[in-house]
């Protein structure tokens, strides 16, 4: 471990050297900015609550030009996004990524703000090798690596307090108020995402005639937020014996397709639907039609939330920073693991109990 922080140490020191970044207090003037590069290169839950950010930042500042590095899981959120203007997919490799960030610099970013929380060292180089010195590089403030991390940042943003106290879309929100000073910025928060008229249209050519419907998501990307089919059978059976009036459609990740079909047919019944494989888009615009939402995963919970649907959600005190990926000003309720465990272990009953108690709140 002492080695390990040798060598932690010597690169920095190197990087230090090369980028020559100096501390720079906030708040800064946004007079000034024009060109802003935006780093979310990870899930896709992680874009869904950085749309609120982009549109903040284009109420602040209507002017400039926002470009965003995006994952190939997460590049189809902003697709229909028109305050973007350049939506960047990163490429695969690290040394992929720094060659990519380097041709970027052709675009004279005055900010950069880095929103990667997982990799703060490759976000860091990015952040430098897409831009110039005097660019102003961003990123919320590490409780433990501050020092070392002004090798790579100018800005470091302390938001420690806020941490596991308010969601993410908020914490965000709160870095960019904080790097401008802006003090009343509350009520420029909107939360939605842009859906296009035909993904609207395919899914009302599908589910015209089953409305309402309820969307019940099987899937997740971790195995520990997953129930087995065997459970999910026993959840959906349980719950279409107590709400009759509503059709129930089935979604689950591409790969699992198969399951959803099989909980379908073991349940037998005329109201559950399974659509065949749809894109992101086209699952954001089956959420935004549908009365409410089941999930244990929380892309889904994001996308809910950023179409202002009523969500219910199942999760493990196995995930950090619970708090922080929690809907944001819209109808929800959960369950949730007594310790550090997977939600199988999670009783059926209490899942049905929680979801029908909801129910009744909100259809």
């Amino acid at each position: 471990m002492k080695i390990e922080l040798l060598f932690k140490k010597l690169f920095y020191s190197i990087f230090r050297l090369l980028f020559r970044n100096e501390n720079i207090e906030i708040p800064i003037s946004y007079n000034n900015i024009k060109n802003i590069l935006i780093l979310r290169y990870d899930a896709i839950g992680d874009m869904i609550v950085t749309l609120p950010v982009i549109k903040l930042i284009n109420e602040l500042i209507p002017n400039s030009n926002i470009d965003v590095i995006a994952s190939s899981r997460n590049i189809s959120i902003i697709e229909n996004e028109s305050r973007i203007r350049d939506k960047i997919l990163q490429p695969k490799g690290f040394f992929k990524s720094l060659f990519q960030a380097k041709k970027l610099k052709r675009n004279n970013y005055d900010l950069v703000l880095s929103l990667v929380l997982n990799d703060t060292t490759k976000a860091g180089l990015i952040s430098n090798l897409a831009s110039s010195k005097s660019a102003y590089k961003c990123v919320i403030a590490h409780d433990t690596r501050k020092d070392i991390y002004s090798a790579l940042f100018n800005i470091q943003v302390e938001l420690q307090e806020y941490r596991n106290r308010i969601t993410m879309l908020e914490l965000q929100c709160k870095f960019v108020s904080r790097i401008f000073g802006i003090v009343n910025y509350e009520d420029m928060i909107v939360n939605r995402m842009t859906i296009s008229d035909d993904d609207e249209k395919f899914i009302e050519s599908i589910t015209s005639d089953l409305k309402p419907f309820i969307v019940f998501n099987i899937s997740s990307g971790n195995d520990y937020r997953t129930f087995t089919t065997k459970k999910n059978i026993e959840i959906l059976n349980d719950i279409l014996d107590n709400i009759s009036e509503y059709n129930f459609i089935i979604i689950s990740a591409p790969n699992e397709n198969s399951k959803a079909v099989e909980i379908k047919e073991s349940l037998n019944s005329e109201r559950v639907y399974v659509i065949g494989t749809m894109n992101l888009n086209q699952v954001s615009a089956l959420i935004n039609q549908s009365t409410l939402v089941f999930t244990p995963d929380t892309s889904i919970v994001h996308i809910a939330s950023a179409t202002n649907t009523p969500v219910f959600l199942i999760y493990s005190l196995l995930s950090s920073h619970v708090t922080e990926w929690l809907p944001y000003k819209s109808k929800y309720s959960y369950v949730r693991t007594n310790s550090k465990e997977p939600i199988q272990n999670i009783e059926t009953k209490e899942v049905v109990s929680g979801f029908l108690n909801f129910a009744k709140e909100v259809i």
